[in-house]
């Protein structure tokens, strides 16, 4: 037998004196104990508090060890409510409102998500089917790393509750709610929720996968999640007071003990099991207590199931046994069940004396039945016992409605031994109906008396009706007698709203019946509303309609903690008003008890299991040694072996060779003849004893030439070894350079970059260099990418930059690796040229490096300005003229503003002093251009000047301007070359500037400001400078680049009236007034540190691993802002280069390894990886480079036929690409001449050959990162007078056919240089400023089809001149649901069928839960599968990752495609 129970312990007694409250709740009492005579205690007023206490501790004393535990975890619960439930509830109704505003804002402003194009039915059950086994297989397994381990249990049991009250507010059930927490603890959210609360996505998704959209919330009937929850509103009443259908709420179970609410026995309720507690009897029961414990069960079976204690004959024996009646076991609940088997096994002992029991029950019975129709009071009402009082009548046949029957908590969990009594009972109202004229009934149900005596002050119906008008000014209020009888007066009140008003909360007060009418303009709103008493009454119908007044404005005004309108009522009424307070809030705390019960249970089942299988928390270290400098850095440069090595004897030995050439010698004479040969010791001596040499030579001194062959020929002569680069600023520069210090050093032509020649040359496109070579001209960008490959600068012993003063970017960049490398490699010799800088900046820059300054070598030129221009020309300005020239191409607006006409002008004509009075200088006047070079051609005093004339103009579109004029003027349409010198011309046209013309042959070269420094043309004699240049301007807010006509800087003038005079005596006409020149021009140009995209310059300093950005470029000569800086950052950010740590991401590292800007590289790695490689590195190098399309003067109408006639896939950039294979498929089949050809379809050959060239260095730089697979040595090879074309691994090149996907690919490297339609017209999406599109472009006139097109990529913007408005350049039209699968961050809203693009770019809706589901999946599986071979690219890729990819290629339409192309 087990050991005895003590009746009396310190933990009972410890419970006892801190757990009683001060307010004793007599109708709860604790279930029965073993002594069964102390069991029930009622607490009177007239009874003397110390003696209830006393018994109220007997009790607990009493109470066995499993009911004590019980009391103490229903205490911890209550303990858990109190702290947290106002936080729970507000954190889920908070989200609950979030809900409904996301689907009513969100979804109504959202456009419809296209999916017929992309997911037809049968593969968008694959995707949904693919999606569901993904998740069996790896989406809801448990997680090594247990997060509820991470958390205590307490907030972890919170968090799960905050998300059970957000769920169960929007309509989810509770067994789906379980499933989905289980599923969390299981598989927690990593993600931060943001505005949303834990797991709530998460269990949406979970939801979305579990359940059959037919069980869903619909999208498009507007059943959303938003109008789920609607606080418990029915339609299936009707109510004979309203004129349109209610609604009643559900009543949950109460124990109201502060309203001493009376209770009927419901031998009809079914639901009670719930609250019955089943203590589990472990050992024997003692004879002297089986009696005790037999009644106490059986008392507990009866008050919630009487028909199982019903006696029914066993048999007719003497002794009259009888055995209760009970149902078959399946139909009893586990608790019912379990507390008769305890009964019968008591019944079955040999010791248990049944006539003993039979009687004692009968007993027991009619005391049960007595404290059932006596009302009890609570201490709450001790105060209002002086004004009111109770008695219970039974009035039949007036109304349906039934007295409180017994419900369970919501949850089914157990109810506590106090409960029994007092809260097993409540109230079922059903719908009122009229009264009628029967008489009482002695079976009908139970209406509770209550009086509340006289009372004095405003009524309750009066400050009802004021509360009521203050929501609604016209709102009617009307009370009906609903009792029959006067002695027990019951009343309604209707209230009626003119304004839809929101609904009120289900939970309800007892007594009261709420009927709502539901407004129809939303869920949450109503029209009307009927309060009825059911179950109590008053003694007159004064305090009846008091009663129901009370109780419509305790619902009305309650929700809201600051409404007081209740304390305008008499005491007895506002006490009332608190009953009905606290009534409700125990039925709140009891019912958040139970759900916090079943929540706690379901975290510590998972806790248990989780330490049953062992699963422990994993740590592990990852992304050591992120820090540690790049093995390319250029902190990692070691001296190069070469400028260590001794004299060499070879080296000399070729040096004689050279020097004793014939050609040599006979181009040695010219050479002493510059003025740099007089400065040959000095500067070979300064670059000897210093580390940094600055020379200032002014025009025509040789420098550019002479400079870097003195050094050549000095480090041959002494058998040092030599690597010698000079950087120039452009292409032509570095290739006509090259050529002419080979021809001085006596190579032949054409010698340049061969095994037999010194001299090489380094440029993007090409690249002529040997081992052999000694002296290369390059790029500045060349040298720069040297500093990112593995041998960085290593070998070069001598660095000179030429035309410092330009301050190009890549410039004064290189100047601040150089600082460092200074420290690095002191034996590393630098040299600074340039024909006009502030030497003494520089200098101070670099650690006072000497200054040397050579004189130029040129003839006097003679300087004019616009006043000399009008006054030989006797230029007529009849009124101001303020039209702007507007081109299609690279125009742009005019900066500077100010006007330079001057005031005074002694010493010319009136009529040149009138004429520039009106004149608008900021205006191109080809008219008066052309009048001062035919006044220059046709008069003999200038005849020495009018053999080759230099014309500066701004850009291409006034180059093409002044062409057409001239070709139309007598003087210049025959025996005259007119030459057009733009960077955009191709290379052998621009070579017919250098060449002399025939004897009485004029030559007139118009050239942008390429021909300002670098190059020579030796028969200029007449300048014409407009003054005005373009120049490239970022704007890093705008995120755009902005073309900028502006005036010229003084050092710029100087340069162009330089080229006048290197031959012999020039002249200058500058068209600008001698005033502007002196007065109001800058001294210098802006350095394009301050002007352009600052994006490849943080890149640069990433790659080159110099350390953080802005204290790497505060080092330059001229930093730029912090907040351009930013501004640069962040759209690296953006793109996906850099992480928000300004870290290289796996994209970043890979993008450092291809040489273009971060965009281009981006759009190469992704075509690699998703298998249109030729697409992308096309698209790449033509953008890196230059259109192939050439529109020839005068052609332009055709040209542009001819281009539409390439356009595919709605893309200039597809458009392109075409007309790149057309010329390649020509080129292979060799019939036809790819000359002719191009020539044809307005095409350059020779930008196309530089595209295949630029190509190829993509790819070799593509199979660094290890993402392709290709033979290197292929890529060079090259057959006489035919293009070899680079050989594209086909494994990689399976979708460039696909238009749809690669206009994808296209869309997410730009991303989010994106535009959307907007009405007519364009919008961007960045900073939602309206877009034209370019004139060029063939998305500009759409066509039928185009006109359905809803985005755009473009990949650079312009803004036009003299508007505000901005071309958009390079569009590739893109459909939404391919660029939602990978493009910026989007937000997947599946409580509104939403999906948001950053922020608020873009949003879209879809109707179908499953879909949204996939759609979600195979982006993050999309995702994984880039971020996977970015971080090991040489992997192989698992099946599991490439079915994803498969199945985003045929939602991207490959198979319908490969079956039209078979």
């Amino acid at each position: 037998m087990a050991k005895k129970k003590k009746t009396a312990v310190n933990p009972a007694r410890g419970y006892a004196t801190a757990s009683i409250p001060s307010k004793a709740k007599p109708e709860k009492v604790e279930e029965p104990a073993v002594i069964i005579a102390e069991e029930t205690v009622n607490v009177q007023e007239s009874e003397d508090g110390a003696k209830a206490k006393v018994e109220n501790a007997k009790i607990m004393i009493q109470q066995t060890p499993e009911e004590l535990e019980a009391q103490l975890e229903r205490d911890e619960l209550q303990l858990l409510v109190e702290k947290y439930s106002v936080k729970v509830r507000k954190d889920a109704t908070r989200l609950t409102t979030k809900v409904q505003t996301d689907c009513r804002v969100l979804r109504g402003a959202a456009t419809h998500l296209p999916l017929a194009t992309f997911l037809p039915d049968e593969l968008k059950m694959q995707l949904i089917d693919l999606v569901q086994k993904d998740a069996l297989e790896s989406g809801y397994q448990a997680h090594s790393n247990s997060w509820s381990k991470l958390l205590a249990e307490e907030e972890t049991t919170v968090r799960c509750w905050t998300l059970f009250e957000a769920l169960l507010g929007l309509g989810i059930s509770q067994e789906n709610i379980k499933s989905v927490i289980g599923a969390l603890l299981k598989n927690p959210p990593s993600s931060d929720p943001g505005v949303y609360i834990w797991g709530f996505k998460e269990a949406l998704d979970f939801l979305s996968l579990r359940l059959e959209e037919s069980e869903l919330p619909s999208y498009i009937s507007g059943k959303t999640m938003g109008s789920m929850g609607t606080g418990g509103i029915e339609d299936d009443e009707e109510s004979d007071s309203l004129p349109s259908p209610v609604a009643t709420p559900k009543l949950k179970s109460t124990t109201n003990s502060t309203l001493s609410s009376p209770h009927k026995l419901d031998l009809n309720a079914q639901d009670t099991e719930d609250d019955l507690h089943a203590s589990d009897f472990e050992s024997d029961v003692e004879p002297e207590n089986m009696l005790s414990i037999y009644l106490a069960i059986k008392e507990r079976l009866y008050r919630h199931r009487p028909e199982l204690v019903e006696k029914a004959p066993a048999s007719k024996k003497k002794w009259k046994k009888t055995v209760p009646v009970v149902p078959p076991s399946g139909t009893l609940t586990p608790k019912v069940q379990k507390l008769t088997d305890k009964l019968r096994l008591i019944e079955a002992d040999v010791l248990f004396d049944q006539r003993e029991a039979d009687y004692s029950w009968d007993s027991r019975k009619s005391l049960i039945m007595h404290d059932v129709i006596t009302p009890k009071r609570g201490p709450q009402l001790v105060a209002s016992q002086a004004r009111g009082s109770e008695r219970s009548i039974t009035v039949g046949g007036e109304s349906p409605e039934t007295a409180p029957t017994s419900v369970g908590t919501p949850d089914g969990s157990d109810s506590e031994d106090e409960d029994l009594l007092g809260a097993m009972f409540s109230a079922t109202i059903e719908e009122e109906q009229a009264p009628t004229s029967a008489p009482p009934t002695s079976d009908g149900p139970a209406v509770w008396l209550r009086d509340f005596g006289k009372v004095s002050g405003m009524s309750p119906r009066r400050v009802l009706e004021d509360a009521c008008r203050t929501r609604n000014s016209k709102a009617t209020l009307t009370f009906h007698l609903v009792s029959p009888t006067a002695y027990a007066s019951r009343h309604s009140v209707n209230i009626k709203w003119t304004k839809d008003q929101e609904t009120l909360p289900s939970d309800t007060v007892p007594y009261i019946k709420i009927q709502q009418v539901k407004s129809t303009k939303g869920p949450n709103l109503m029209t009307a509303l009927k309060f009825t008493m059911t179950t109590i009454a008053t003694p007159d119908p004064q305090q009846s309609e008091a009663f129901v007044a009370t109780a419509a404005l305790f619902y009305l005004c309650s929700p809201s903690k600051e409404d007081k309108t209740y304390m305008k009522l008499p005491a007895v009424w506002r006490d009332l008003y608190a009953e009905f307070g606290a009534a409700r809030k125990e039925v709140i705390d009891d019912a958040d008890r139970d759900r916090l019960k079943m929540i706690r249970s379901i975290v510590q089942e998972h806790t248990e299991r989780e330490e049953e299988d062992g699963i422990v928390l994993a740590s592990a270290f990852r992304g050591r040694n992120l820090d540690s400098p790049r093995s390319n850095s250029s902190r990692n440069i070691s001296p190069t072996k070469l400028s260590l090595s001794g004299p060499s004897i070879e080296l000399k030995a070729l040096w004689e060779r050279v020097s004793t050439t014939p050609n040599y010698q006979r181009m040695l004479p010219s050479r002493i003849k510059l003025p740099m040969h007089g400065f040959k010791a000095a500067a070979l001596a300064a670059i000897d004893s210093h580390q940094v040499l600055i020379l200032c030579g002014e025009t025509g001194c040789g420098k550019s030439t002479q400079l870097p062959a003195y050094v050549l020929e000095h480090q041959l002569s002494q058998g040092k070894q030599c690597k010698i680069y000079c950087t120039e600023p452009r292409r032509i520069s570095a290739i006509s350079l090259a050529q002419r210090v080979s021809e001085e050093l006596g190579e032949h032509t054409g010698d340049v970059g061969t095994f037999r020649s010194l001299v090489g040359y380094a440029i993007r496109l090409e690249s002529k260099t040997t081992p052999q070579t000694r002296l290369i001209y390059a790029t500045v960008g060349v040298v720069l990418r040297m500093l990112e490959s593995a041998k960085g600068l290593t070998d070069i012993t001598h660095l000179i930059i030429d035309e410092v003063h330009e301050r190009s970017i890549d410039t004064d960049f290189l100047l601040i690796v150089l600082k460092t490398l200074m420290i690095e490699r002191p034996e590393l010799k630098i040299v600074l040229m340039s024909a006009t800088v502030d030497a003494s900046r520089f200098s101070k820059y670099l650690n006072g490096a000497p200054i040397i300054t050579v004189p130029g070598r040129t003839f006097p030129v003679q300087t004019r300005y616009l006043e000399d221009a009008i006054e030989l020309t006797n230029y007529i300005v009849s009124a101001p003229n303020n039209e702007r020239n507007m081109e299609e191409d690279d125009d742009g607006t005019i900066e500077n503003a100010t006007s330079g006409i001057p005031k005074q002008l002694p010493g010319y004509k009136v009529e040149t002093r009138q004429a520039l009075a009106n004149y608008d200088e900021y205006r191109m006047d080809y008219e008066l251009i052309v009048n001062l070079m035919e006044k220059i051609a046709r008069d003999p005093k200038y005849a020495k000047f009018n053999k080759a004339t230099l014309v500066f103009l701004p850009g291409i579109a006034e180059i093409r301007e002044l062409n057409d004029l001239l070709s139309g003027s007598p003087t210049f349409s025959q025996n005259c070359w007119v030459v057009p010198l733009h960077s955009s011309i191709a290379s052998e046209e621009q070579q017919h500037a250098f060449l002399l013309p025939p004897k009485g042959v004029r030559k007139v070269v118009l050239a942008t400001n390429i021909a300002e420094t670098g190059i020579t043309i030796p028969d200029v004699t007449c300048v014409i400078d407009t003054g005005k240049h373009k120049e490239m301007r970022y704007d890093e807010r705008r995120q755009l680049s902005r073309l900028i006509q502006s005036f010229i800087s003084r050092a710029n003038a100087k340069q162009r009236r330089g080229r006048a005079g290197r031959v012999q005596e020039g002249i200058c006409f500058h068209m600008f007034t001698k005033y502007r020149h002196d007065e109001l021009m800058a001294e210098a140009q802006t350095p394009e540190m301050l002007r352009l995209s600052l994006q490849e310059l943080v890149m640069r300093v990433k790659i080159c691993g110099l350390g953080a950005v802005e204290e790497t470029l505060s080092r330059a000569l001229d930093p730029p802002s912090s907040k351009n800086i930013r501004r640069a950052i962040d759209a690296l950010i953006e793109v996906g280069a850099l992480t928000s740590m300004e870290e290289l991401t796996p994209l970043g590292s890979q993008l450092a390894k291809i040489p273009a800007d971060a965009n281009l590289g981006k759009l190469v790695i992704l075509s690699a990886l998703f298998n249109c490689l030729d697409v992308g590195v096309t698209i790449a190098a033509i953008l890196s480079n230059k259109s192939p399309f050439i529109t020839p003067f005068g052609e332009k109408q055709r040209a542009d036929t001819t281009r539409l006639a390439f356009a595919r896939g709605n893309s200039d950039l597809l458009t392109a690409y075409n007309a790149y294979t057309s010329w390649r498929k020509v080129c292979q089949s060799g019939n036809m001449s790819p000359f002719t050809w191009c020539r044809k379809n307005y095409l350059s050959h020779q930008y196309l050959q530089n595209i295949e060239e630029l190509k190829g260095q993509l790819l070799a730089s593509l199979s660094d990162t290890g993402l392709i697979s290709i033979d290197r040595r292929k890529m060079q090879q090259r057959s006489k007078g035919k293009t070899s074309f680079v050989q594209i691994p086909l494994v990689n090149d399976t979708n460039s056919f696909n238009d749809a996907l690669t206009s994808t690919v296209i869309a997410w490297s730009f991303y989010p240089k994106l535009l959307i339609r907007d009405g007519k017209g364009w919008r961007n999406i960045s900073n939602s400023q309206s877009v034209s599109l370019h004139p060029s472009s063939v998305n500009k006139t759409p066509t039928q089809a185009q006109q359905n097109i809803k985005l755009l990529s473009y990949y650079s913007m312009l803004q036009t001149s003299g508007s505000k408005h901005y071309n958009a350049l390079s569009t590739t039209a893109v459909s939404e649901l391919p660029l939602l699968l990978m493009a910026g961050d989007v937000e997947f809203r599946a409580h509104a069928g939403v999906l948001v693009l950053d922020g608020n770019r873009g949003r879209w809706k879809c109707d179908e839960w499953k879909v949204l589901m996939g759609l979600k999946v195979l982006r993050g599986r999309l995702g994984e599968y880039v971020e996977g071979r970015l971080r090991e690219p040489r992997r192989e890729v698992g099946m599991g990752v490439l079915r994803w990819v498969d199945l985003f290629e045929r939602v991207m339409g490959r198979d319908v495609l490969e079956k039209e192309r078979v």
